[in-house]
């Protein structure tokens, strides 16, 4: 979803979702973090590694950020 049509996705959404269009916009808004910034690859590392042992995959990645 891209921010310029949050109105849209979250007029669309609110007619199967048990949210109104209000609070879905306050979520998808204000709610979510959508930053990549030192904090969000150390999550995903920890995320790895939690699922690791379950899964087979190896949690020693390398997170590469892609800038424009």
């Amino acid at each position: 979803m891209s921010m310029a049509e949050a109105d849209k996705v979250c007029e669309q959404a609110a007619r199967w979702d048990a949210f109104d269009e209000q609070a879905l916009r306050r979520y998808y808004t204000e709610a979510l973090d959508f930053s990549f910034g030192e904090r969000q690859p150390a999550g995903v590392r920890e995320f790895a590694r939690r699922v690791a042992s379950d899964s087979g995959f190896d949690p020693e990645l390398e997170i590469a950020v892609l800038q424009p």
